[in-house]
């Protein structure tokens, strides 16, 4: 059987005693499983829980440059996602890959988080030049976000 120790506080002084009995042993390694269980839960929810981006740019056929931006964009957006309502970004990308004209067009509802996502997509840039064949000299990018939870987590 697995050794099991029992800690508890008293004031500021921590105390470690090996369980005295069989039903104390027991009731130190269940509470160990909750803990652990409620551990590995939060962190799936964690996980499960996402920021789902969406980029749209109207007239600009080249889905791969776009996927490059989107991920670009989320890996620094995710870590500092929060959830509740996401705002609605608006960008141009000039022909160099640099990132110009960034705004909110819809509010979070919180300026500092509103400022975190705008930091997040200047970190993101510079993108890749557009491709040759794209002959405007920018493309113009809305940017959108859904928190997604999952089942267990959704109200």
């Amino acid at each position: 059987m697995p050794s099991v120790r029992i800690v508890s506080t008293i004031g500021p002084a921590l105390r470690v005693r090996e369980p005295r009995g069989r039903h104390e042993r027991l009731v130190g390694l269940a509470i160990s499983i909750a803990v652990l269980m409620a551990i590995v839960v939060s962190a799936q929810e964690r996980h499960e829980s996402r920021l789902a981006v969406t980029l749209i740019a109207r007239d600009f056929p080249f889905a791969s440059y776009l996927s490059a931006v989107h991920a670009k964009i989320s890996e620094r957006l995710e870590p500092s996602a929060i959830p509740g309502k996401q705002p609605v970004v608006a960008f141009d990308i000039e022909r160099d890959g640099r990132v110009t004209a960034l705004s909110i067009e819809v509010s979070s509802g919180k300026r500092d988080y509103d400022a975190v996502v705008l930091r997040a997509i200047t970190a993101a840039g510079p993108f890749a030049p557009l491709p040759v064949e794209f002959n405007a000299a920018l493309v113009h990018v809305r940017l959108s976000a859904e928190w997604s939870r999952p089942p267990s987590m959704k109200p």
